[in-house]
C-alpha cells in the first residue's frame, strides 16, 4: 500500500522524506488521494501529526506525502538511530485513521 523505502531525516536540514501511496502497485487513484486530509507518523519514541502541525507534511490530497522532519525537536534526540514508524492516514471514510504502512525504517542523522 505504500512504496517508501524508509529514508533519512537530517536534523537541522530542509530535506524531505517523499513517500508515494500506492494501490495494487500503482499510484493511489486521484479520487482516493483527494480524500486524505491528515496524516500521522507513529513510533515508540514520537508521534507526529499533521493535524497538530500542518507544516510537517505536504502533499495531502495527492498520491505523494512529503514529510519535513529535519526541524522537529523530538527527533533531535534520536540522532544516530534508525526508528520504525507507522503511517496512518485520515479521510472522511476513515475518521479514526487507517494504517497505511507499518515498520517503515527511518534513519535520523
Amino acid at each position: 500500500m505504500l512504496h517508501p523505502k524508509g529514508g533519512t531525516v537530517y536534523i537541522g536540514r530542509d530535506n524531505t522524506l517523499d513517500w508515494q501511496l500506492t494501490e495494487n502497485d500503482a499510484p493511489l487513484p486521484a479520487d482516493k488521494a483527494l480524500a486524505i486530509t491528515r496524516a500521522r507518523l507513529e513510533s515508540d519514541a514520537v508521534t507526529l501529526d499533521s493535524g497538530d502541525d500542518p507544516g510537517l507534511v505536504a502533499g495531502l490530497g495527492t498520491d505523494t506525502l512529503s514529510w519535513r522532519l529535519g526541524h522537529v525537536p523530538e527527533l533531535a534526540g534520536l540522532v544516530g538511530q534508525t526508528i520504525p514508524v507507522r503511517l496512518v492516514v485520515f479521510a472522511p471514510e476513515h475518521p479514526q485513521g487507517l494504517v497505511w504502512a507499518d515498520n517503515i525504517q527511518v534513519a535520523v542523522r
